[in-house]
């Protein structure tokens, strides 16, 4: 009997024992202990520098999202590369400075608008690009419509001017500066001539200005679009286009042409030292070769109206370096690299804001280019324009025809 009750016993305090030990552990103050918190991931060091060992980035200025955008890239080996239409000194100057902030390696290679565009559409099933820096945003919608670029809501969108045409609806690009279409006149050269500057479009359908006259072509630049967009515009698009007038016009316009270039800064490059009298660019192209010296060019709205643009940038759809490419994305919304802009050949009117530190170009708004809402601009409804690029191009040439005017390759 005695053994049975010691059995009992046993049993009683091993069934105990496991009952106890299936319990929560109590701490010194009688509560439950909470099971221990996985710890976060630190994308810096304690010194305020990058945690991914690769690098010397100090962190403290950036916000802890770009702060991990600006780890993952280092961890997983990214590069970026650049494709940008700005001026090539300012595409450089972003791509270097990029570099430099993040250490990350950075390429950038220039082309016309339309270059960027078909080179990306022929690399879409292999990618080489990572972003797009620069260029008029018709050819970003362009883009999107043929799937050509990445949707990506940026951070640094507050850093933007509020207003829906500086960013797409979609995020898959955003706008960093504006610009206004128009006429640049050597006055030496008129002078020489006879001639006084051109006040509007019809001014140059005058044979007076035969062989005189340099504009981009339409093949290659987002600026030769815009003026055949604009044009469309002055006769009557898009409720009463007036198509006879308008290819009259273009016929006309066409006998005084001396150059169609393959960039939409080309011609501003001409006028200066005399390659052409009149130049069709956009105006900060032209206030940036003022700034080079060139005093004798003179600045002209034209007075039956005018197109405009917004200069964007954006990622490339399955890109290869998504963190860098977000990254940069975030560096073009920031004054870091919009500011370096008047100081490479690129005079533009910045959509960021005052308080994000944009600095505008000065000689903007000495000749009255810093404001577009005070000019007389025609109303270019880009998303109506970008889908037919292709056929308003085709129209030109059977109007105009090519020859050995029209530049195409570099």
């Amino acid at each position: 009997m005695k053994k049975v009750l010691a059995i009992a016993l046993a049993l009683i305090m091993v069934l105990g024992a496991v009952a106890c030990s299936a319990q929560p552990a109590a701490n010194n103050a009688g509560k439950t202990e909470e099971p221990a918190k996985t710890e976060e991931k630190s994308f810096v060091t304690a010194d305020g520098k990058c945690a991914c060992g690769k690098c010397t980035v100090d962190m403290s200025k950036y916000s802890p999202y770009i702060q991990e955008l600006i780890y993952n890239a280092h961890v997983n080996g990214e590069t970026l590369t650049v494709y940008g239409a700005c001026d090539e000194s300012y595409v450089k100057a972003a791509a270097a400075k990029f570099q430099e902030l993040f250490q990350i390696e950075t390429n950038a290679t220039r082309y016309a608008t339309g270059e960027m565009f078909t080179k990306t559409d022929e690399e879409k099933n292999n990618p080489q690009a990572d972003v797009w820096f620069g260029g008029s945003n018709d050819y970003y919608f362009k883009a999107k419509d043929a799937g050509l670029l990445q949707a990506y809501k940026p951070e640094n969108e507050k850093n933007l001017i509020k207003n829906p045409a500086f960013i797409d609806a979609d995020y898959e690009w955003v706008g960093i500066y504006t610009g206004v279409l128009g006429i640049m006149f050597n006055t030496e050269e008129g002078a020489a001539l006879g001639l006084e500057a051109p006040k509007s479009w019809e001014d140059l359908r005058d044979p007076k200005w035969q062989g005189l006259i340099a504009v981009p072509n339409p093949e290659t630049s987002a600026t030769a679009t815009n003026f055949l967009a604009t044009q469309k515009y002055r006769y009557g698009y898009p409720g009463s286009l007036d198509s006879e007038a308008l290819a009259a016009y273009l016929k006309d316009f066409d006998k005084n042409v001396v150059q169609y270039t393959k960039s939409g800064s080309g011609p501003s490059k001409m006028v200066g030292p005399g390659e052409c009298v009149v130049g069709i660019s956009f105006l900060h192209d032209g206030v940036a070769q003022i700034a080079n010296g060139y005093d004798n060019i003179q600045l002209i709205v034209p007075a039956d109206g005018t197109g405009f643009e917004v200069g964007a940038a954006a990622m490339v759809k399955n890109d290869k370096n998504p963190n860098a490419s977000k990254l940069f994305v975030e560096f073009c919304l920031t004054a870091d690299c919009v500011n370096l802009g008047k100081d490479n050949q690129s005079m533009q009117n910045l959509v960021i804001t005052d308080e994000a530190g944009a600095i505008q170009p000065e000689l903007l708004k000495q000749f009255g280019l810093d404001d577009l809402s005070k000019l007389n601009l025609v109303p270019y409804d880009v998303a109506d324009v970008a889908p037919q690029l292709n056929d308003w191009t085709q129209e030109w040439l059977q109007i105009v025809g090519t020859d050995d005017r029209h530049e195409k390759k570099s």
